[in-house]
């Protein structure tokens, strides 16, 4: 099986990690013997500088072989992504006839054929239906569309490839130069005053352990290692085939609207089309006349789809989708906090790391603890981001938190649901027991929540489902939570309920678009095999939606872990 982006960014960075780990190992196995008249740091640099050839010649050896394998898996995971793209997009196309859309000039027989393809799967079925709408001669005449595609894809691999080989050659010179001047700086700290041999080559490596070989230097003068590099790279390019694989497939339907999808935290630079209908010039073979809209190619010059970009589009299948592109005053606001939250996330993490690397290779016992110390202190404070959301309920002793933990303790596991209702101040006042995946209250027990905590179990260990959610805009519970498989999910309300979800029919259409928007992510997730089992799927899927659904509409979503 091909890797995974995850796997081959993470064996760039482990590459990195050996780098630096052998040019320690270097700087300790070498150390001169300590005398009373101190180190000779000129016969030190001397064995240093042997080394430093050993070391050049090792690496190359080594690791050349070892970047060629990993361009190539790169080279068959973009193809990878373009194959998944054209197979998520047959999926929705069949999806829409299901519907009822009707693609120009489609004979209605073809409706009828769905009811006789039921043994077949999408893929077969989608085929079927092509063949059948446009016929052998419209579909050989798509032949060089395709054609053209593939001299893009295999270009995109080419260019991806490339810039990897020159980052590869740069990571490789740069610990080179990096080794060197840790020689020579390792007497010249000594004679500075900095005490023993271990503190002086901690100084004189101190730059490379804290800023990493930071090898690649973007436009805008920012430095990144090979890892961060290769992740961004890959990522990158792995998208863009996807998106090329969707692309010829509605260029082999005649469709080429799109809705870029609206999620609670978009990027910033893709915000403003966010939510709007494209015309896809880029990938499906789409023209300004195919319809009022603006075209992907400018929305790209102008942001859209940068590196790193999360935000993604969907088939805009007019009559069966809609669009949204509106913000209100709160939801721009809330972006803005969330983009800003991030951005400190990832500067705290990039110190834990820092720190963690040179705790992990200073020769200094004083240096490591002192390095350990920041480090731990620096994962503390990346905790608190991970962790932002749990607090105690308002208004509950530790003591009633205690017979919370020991109910929800006592119903986890059950084949049948209970649901355990408490009051503002954490007192007991209904426990029933349900069925298998639901509990009906009567109204004399609905009339007991508003302003009260629900807690009860989930026998398949999934998060909140829709009609949760309901009940809660419904009944007035202030916190509800669910016992799953991994700990205890809680949900609570926000200041006011939010008027895009207020009816049962508005919340299941948003948690429906949700899902929709993440059907490739969790495809993906499948097919990398980081997903094997149905459940598994079902919980992972359902938590990612109550993820974008309560982050969009201002909850204070999080799970208590055993």
């Amino acid at each position: 099986m091909p890797l995974t982006e995850y796997d081959i960014g993470a064996a760039f960075k482990a590459i990195e990690d050996e780098l630096i780990k052998s040019m320690i190992r270097n700087m300790d196995r070498h150390r001169a013997e300590e005398t009373k008249e101190g180190i000779e740091w000129s016969m030190w640099q001397a064995e240093q500088l042997k080394a430093l050839e050993m070391y050049k010649r090792e690496n190359r050896k080594r690791y050349g072989k070892q970047f060629r394998n990993l361009n190539n898996e790169m080279g068959e995971l973009i193809r990878m992504s373009r194959r998944r793209g054209n197979m998520q997009q047959e999926i929705q196309i069949l999806k829409a006839i299901q519907r009822g859309y009707r693609f120009p000039n489609m004979p209605k027989r073809l409706f009828n054929l769905l009811e006789d393809m039921d043994g077949k799967n999408f893929r077969q079925k989608a085929s079927s239906l092509l063949k059948m709408f446009k016929g052998r001669e419209a579909t050989q005449a798509t032949a060089e569309f395709f054609r053209l595609n593939d001299r893009k894809l295999e270009a995109l691999i080419k260019a991806t490839t490339n810039d990897m080989e020159r980052a590869e050659t740069a990571i490789l010179r740069m610990a080179n130069d990096q080794y060197r001047k840790a020689i020579f700086n390792a007497q010249v700290y000594a004679n500075s005053g900095a005490g023993t041999y271990e503190k002086a080559v901690d100084m004189a490596t101190k730059d490379i352990l804290s800023r990493g070989l930071n090898c690649v230097e973007y436009a805008n003068g920012d430095r990144h290692t090979l890892a961060d590099y290769a992740d961004m790279a890959i990522r990158t390019a792995s998208k863009r085939a996807y998106l090329q694989g969707e692309g010829e497939k509605r260029r082999e339907w005649g469709i080429t609207t799109v809705i870029m999808v609206k999620r609670g935290n978009p990027c910033p630079k893709c915000l403003p089309f966010v939510g709007k209908v494209l015309i896809d010039d880029v990938w499906s073979g789409g023209k300004k006349s195919d319809g009022p809209y603006p075209l992907m190619s400018k929305a790209i010059a102008s942001g859209l789809y940068h590196p790193r970009c999360k935000d993604s589009h969907t088939t805009y299948f007019p009559g069966i989708s809609t669009a949204d592109d509106t913000w209100t005053e709160k939801e721009l606001k809330n972006i803005g906090l969330e983009n800003k939250k991030e951005a400190e996330q990832q500067y705290v993490s990039r110190q834990a790391e820092k720190y963690g690397r040179l705790a992990e290779h200073s020769l200094s016992p004083e240096n490591k603890t002192m390095y350990m110390a920041k480090e731990k202190d620096w994962k503390r404070r990346l905790a608190k981001y991970q962790d932002s959301g749990i607090i105690k309920t308002d208004g509950w002793s530790d003591d009633a938190i205690e017979r919370r933990r020991l109910d929800e303790a006592s119903i986890a596991g059950h084949k049948n649901e209970y649901g355990i209702l408490y009051d503002s101040q954490g007192n007991r006042i209904l426990k029933k027991r349900g069925e298998k995946d639901r509990i009906v209250y009567t109204d004399e027990e609905t009339a007991l929540m508003p302003g009260g905590v629900l807690t009860h179990n989930h026998p398949s260990g999934a998060t909140f489902s829709v009609d949760d959610i309901d009940m809660m805009g419904r009944t007035g519970i202030t916190e509800l939570r669910a016992v799953g498989r991994d700990g205890v999910y809680v949900i609570r309300q926000p200041t006011e309920w939010p008027e895009g979800i207020n009816s049962f029919e508005k919340l299941e259409k948003e948690y429906s678009e949700i899902q929709l928007s993440l059907q490739n992510e969790m495809y993906e997730e499948v097919l990398s095999g980081r997903i094997t089992t149905d459940n598994d799927y079902s919980i992972e899927y359902q938590r990612r939606i109550l993820d974008k659904l309560t982050s969009k509409y201002g909850f204070t979503y999080f799970m208590e872990e055993k």
